[in-house]
């Protein structure tokens, strides 16, 4: 008999967990939501992170290219001199002219590349910043929810809201 009533005690519980309300589903359903929409959120910021990094490596190497190419363009003005002083001939003005084209060519091509790194490290932050907001929109609902347990019928507009949110964050 005492094994009758602890099954209907077990029984009787999971009839209640079956029977919960829809509002406590909804709950769990925006929860997981969130949950999902915190890992998107976490996989974006790391590759924010990475693509930060690459930038960053961009830069430096950027900079010490453009060192390397005054001190070469240093080198050759002064062994140039050096020649003219020993009576040797040197290549013709127009030629170091067009090398001097060339390497600010160069210098120019990589400073477009540098500010199209610039331009997309603004996309990244403006694109976090957006996912910040959301996050917090989020946040701001969930605590009115909790807030509210006893309303349950909470809006389908809410529902769809979060469900685009979690959509455009993917």
């Amino acid at each position: 008999m005492g094994s009758q009533s602890s099954d209907t005690t077990a029984t009787g519980r999971g009839d209640a967990y079956a029977r919960e309300d829809p509002a406590g589903q909804q709950s769990r359903s925006a929860d997981e939501r969130d949950r999902r929409a915190d890992q998107r959120d976490r996989v974006a910021d790391e590759r924010e992170r990475l693509a930060d990094e690459r930038e960053r490596l961009a830069d430096k190497r950027e900079r010490a290219l453009d060192e390397r190419e005054l001190r070469l363009s240093e080198l050759q003005n002064r062994l140039d001199h050096r020649a003219q002083q020993m009576g040797m001939m040197t290549a013709g003005s127009r030629q170091r002219s067009y090398e001097a084209v060339e390497r600010s060519r160069a210098l120019l091509d990589a400073t477009a590349a540098g500010l199209e790194r610039s331009h997309a490290a603004l996309r990244r932050a403006d694109a976090s910043d957006d996912r910040d907001q959301k996050t917090v929109d989020r946040e701001l609902r969930a605590s009115e929810r909790q807030a509210a347990p006893g309303k349950g019928d909470r809006s389908r507009e809410a529902d769809i809201n979060d469900e685009a949110d979690a959509a455009d964050e993917a």
